[in-house]
């Protein structure tokens, strides 16, 4: 299992749009795929359940990883929620 902190730098936060790339990319993969927002911690393969965070611009998450393709799927995560290119 792998775990990181971020802090979420895409304009607007996880609204609609962005919460859809984030489900679709998680997905993908074959790892277990959890966000956490304070005390709320939610598969990040439901678009409910992503939604429910409400993450807004620069609010501080984790992101934990547990499974054969976590250290590739924690690289796009990460790299999506700081708003870089995946």
């Amino acid at each position: 299992m792998v775990q990181q902190k971020t802090c979420v730098k895409v304009e607007g936060g996880l609204h609609g749009k962005i919460a859809s790339t984030l489900v679709e990319l998680a997905s993908k993969c074959k790892s277990d795929i959890h966000i956490q927002k304070e005390n709320a911690t939610v598969n990040a393969k439901s678009i409910i359940g992503v939604m429910i965070l409400n993450v807004k611009e620069n609010d501080e998450v984790l992101v934990q990883i547990d499974g054969i393709d976590e250290a590739k799927a924690m690289n796009n995560i990460v790299s999506l929620l700081e708003g870089k290119p995946v």
